[in-house]
């Protein structure tokens, strides 16, 4: 098995599965309240190319999750938004650039240039909000990343996103979303679909019987996803 590691990148905490020299990078972001180790053990379940390094970012931001526990977060959700929530209504950011989205993408950007991460060899990898940040920063790296992978994310922003896609025609991503999602709705999940589709990207959504998750189908489909690049 992979040997996991806890290392410093840049100005952000992280758990790191080390590569081979010259192989792809995996950079994965957690969703709202979880940490890097939530997703941490994909990188030893996943099939990759053989050398791939797996790098999973702790989010820069405290949350209480209640009972004085903590979780970690990558940007403020409005309040209004996680109210709707609560209340059982469809949460949607795709009128929205949420507080802070932006500038963190930009801050995790500067922070690959300078580790020296080759774009041209970079998957961007995200669930939840950890996704919508992914997306954000694979419309402003230099170059294109390799690959995106999209888990239960959601359309954002969607008349900056859908203008700045266009720039990136061809753009490999793998998306997946649950039909009973009760955080994300599966139609923001299909709006992004169909924004990326328009832009010329090259994938597609694949939905699942499930809600804000990743079933072992996912998993499967995703490692396809990640030798095929």
């Amino acid at each position: 098995m992979k040997p996991m590691q806890r290392v410093q990148f840049g100005n952000f905490e992280a758990v790191e599965i080390p590569g081979q020299p010259g192989g792809q990078t995996v950079l994965m972001l957690h969703g709202y309240g979880a940490d890097a180790m939530d997703l941490a053990p994909l990188g030893q379940m996943l099939r990759s190319t053989p050398g791939t390094r797996w790098i999973f970012l702790d989010g820069p931001f405290q949350i209480p999750l209640g009972l004085g526990q903590m979780g970690r977060a990558w940007f403020e959700i409005p309040a209004s938004r996680l109210q709707q929530m609560m209340m059982g209504q469809p949460m949607s950011f795709e009128d929205l650039n949420p507080p802070g989205m932006t500038e963190m993408a930009a801050q995790i950007q500067e922070t690959l240039s300078r580790e020296k991460v080759d774009p041209g060899k970079l998957i961007l990898a995200g669930f939840s909000q950890g996704a919508m940040i992914a997306t954000e920063l694979a419309m402003h790296l230099s170059v294109s990343p390799l690959g995106l992978c999209l888990l239960s994310s959601t359309c954002v922003n969607r008349p900056v996103w859908a203008r700045e896609a266009k720039a990136r025609v061809g753009q490999k991503y793998f998306q997946s979303h649950g039909v009973s999602d009760p955080v994300l709705p599966i139609e923001g999940a299909r709006k992004l679909d169909r924004l990326l589709q328009d832009a010329g990207w090259v994938g597609g959504l694949v939905e699942f019987e499930g809600g804000h998750e990743i079933p072992q189908y996912i998993l499967e489909s995703l490692g396809e996803f990640l030798i095929s690049l």
